[in-house]
C-alpha cells in the first residue's frame, strides 16, 4: 500500500469527523500496489447510517483531504444505505484495503 502512516491516520480522522465512527473505509485502486508509481487516492467511505446530504459530505470530505494531505488527486465514492451500489462499489469493497 502506497499510503505512510501519517497519511492514513489523516484520512481515518476526516472520515471519522465528517461520516462518523462507524464508517467502513477502504483504499483502493493503483495505491494498494506496492510496485505501481503514481496514480490517485482512491477512497470509499460507506456510512452505517443514511446521510442527509451524502454529495455535499463527499465533496467536504474530498476537500479536506486535498487540503490536508496536500495538492493531489483524491476520489473520494461516499455511499450509506439508500445509494444504489455500482460496480466500483463491487470493486472497492472486494479488492480494497480496509483503513478503519
Amino acid at each position: 500500500m502506497r499510503l505512510s502512516s501519517r497519511q492514513i491516520a489523516l484520512i481515518k480522522q476526516a472520515v471519522h469527523d465528517l461520516v462518523g465512527a462507524g464508517a467502513d473505509l477502504r483504499l483502493f485502486g493503483s495505491r494498494t500496489h506496492d510496485d505501481v508509481r503514481g496514480g490517485d487516492i482512491d477512497l470509499w467511505v460507506s456510512s452505517p447510517v443514511t446521510l442527509a446530504n451524502r454529495v455535499w459530505l463527499g465533496a467536504q470530505l474530498t476537500a479536506r483531504l486535498q487540503m490536508t494531505l496536500g495538492d493531489q488527486r483524491i476520489d473520494v465514492r461516499l455511499v450509506d444505505p439508500a445509494t444504489t451500489l455500482t460496480a466500483i462499489d463491487t470493486v472497492a469493497q472486494q479488492q480494497g484495503i480496509r483503513l478503519t
